[in-house]
């Protein structure tokens, strides 16, 4: 809605967004996908901004898929949930 988030412990969020070719490898998640990095990482003072033009409505179906999908990761992380999920994954 035009403003930065300022509650909810979401930053300063760090991500990876550079990495030497060879040297990064995707984890295979429901959520939160990150990059696993053989080497150093430094930080950049550089802020990134997802000045995202879609309505609200849109911005909370979003957090509601991403809230189910983190709970199907807690399930199988825990192994109240079994199955090969990572299989069935939704499409983004």
């Amino acid at each position: 809605m035009g403003k930065r988030i300022s509650w909810g412990g979401i930053e300063p969020s760090w991500q990876l967004r550079l990495w030497r070719a060879g040297y990064g490898q995707c984890e295979q998640r429901w959520m939160d996908e990150h990059m696993a990095v053989d080497g150093k990482i430094g930080r950049s003072s550089l802020i990134l901004t997802d000045h995202n033009l879609n309505s609200l409505d849109w911005w909370t179906a979003k957090h509601n898929r991403y809230a189910s999908l983190e709970a199907i990761e807690t399930l199988l992380a825990s192994g109240e949930l079994q199955g090969d999920f990572l299989e069935e994954r939704p499409a983004e």
